[in-house]
């Protein structure tokens, strides 16, 4: 089980209209999400992924399981 912070997951959404697909700089604008934006739903996306409605209207984002793991708070550690 990983517990994601709502706002955090959502800032690191992957999609092209957050990040640049040449660069892979981020786009989004972090003053635009407001600070208790949350899941409204969550998909499956085949077996490699969820997908996220947001409740700032955002839903795009395609969150790898590897990504996922990657983000996870609870997964790092510290050297």
């Amino acid at each position: 089980t990983s517990v994601y912070p709502a706002r955090s997951l959502r800032l690191a959404c992957p999609c092209a209209g957050c990040v640049d697909e040449m660069t892979g700089q981020v786009v989004l604008v972090v003053n635009s999400v407001p600070q208790d934006v949350h899941p409204l739903k969550v998909e499956l996306v085949g077996r490699y992924a969820i997908t996220i409605g947001w409740s700032d209207g955002h839903h795009t984002g395609i969150y790898a399981f590897e990504l996922l793991r990657e983000l996870c708070p609870c997964c790092r550690t510290s050297i």
